[in-house]
């Protein structure tokens, strides 16, 4: 029950639509729908990147599609404004002096500005190992110019090991470009390596 003077109130996020809409004329690329059958498959990659024919636009440019419409079609939005995320396909190739329970992440740069942190993997790092992860940025950065790896320990850990990304390559979801990125070296937990492009 409710303190005296006070409401329940629940409302559901149709209730945003019309922010949604606005923003899609604005940042189109932002809404873009990957066609396949369930969210599960949705997050694990399924219709990643967009199809020859392209994806549909959530919002203003919804009509511009010529696809299938007998189809359902999902994206991420953001939990505050601004809403749009774009999508992107995140694979990184860990290097190291042993393996070692942890986490890392990855931020992207690009001449629009840059990503915050996006944790690619949590658990026992193997080095030589490729690790993926499907991100919804929220900064459309442009064309890649460079990438950011750190990592940490989830356990201290005395033998105190180093971590690199020898490569990360990324992939945008609505026209499938990729990006390949190169690294030198191992850094200790919580320092940054840039990767720039191979």
């Amino acid at each position: 029950m409710s303190p005296p003077g006070t409401r329940d109130f629940v409302a559901c996020n149709h209730l945003r639509s019309y922010k949604y809409y606005t923003e899609s004329i604005l940042k189109p690329d932002a809404f873009v729908g990957f066609p396949t059958s369930a969210y599960n498959s949705f997050k694990s990659g399924s219709g990643f990147p967009c199809p020859s024919g392209g994806c549909p636009l959530m919002g203003h440019f919804a009509d511009q599609y010529r696809g299938t419409t007998n189809q359902k079609f999902y994206l991420n939005t953001g939990d505050l404004s601004s809403f749009g995320r774009w999508r992107y396909k995140v694979t990184v190739t860990v290097v190291g002096s042993l393996n070692t329970q942890g986490f890392f992440h990855v931020s992207l740069f690009g001449p629009n500005g840059n990503t915050r942190q996006y944790q690619i993997f949590n658990g026992y790092i193997n080095t030589g190992s490729s690790y993926t992860q499907y991100i919804d940025v929220e900064l459309d950065v442009g064309a890649l110019s460079r990438v950011k790896f750190i990592w940490n320990n989830n356990i201290i850990n005395p033998l105190f090991p180093t971590l690199g990304a020898s490569t990360i390559t990324v992939q945008y979801g609505k026209d499938g470009r990729t990006y390949r990125f190169c690294g030198s070296g191992t850094v200790r937990e919580e320092i940054l390596q840039t990767l720039n492009p191979c």
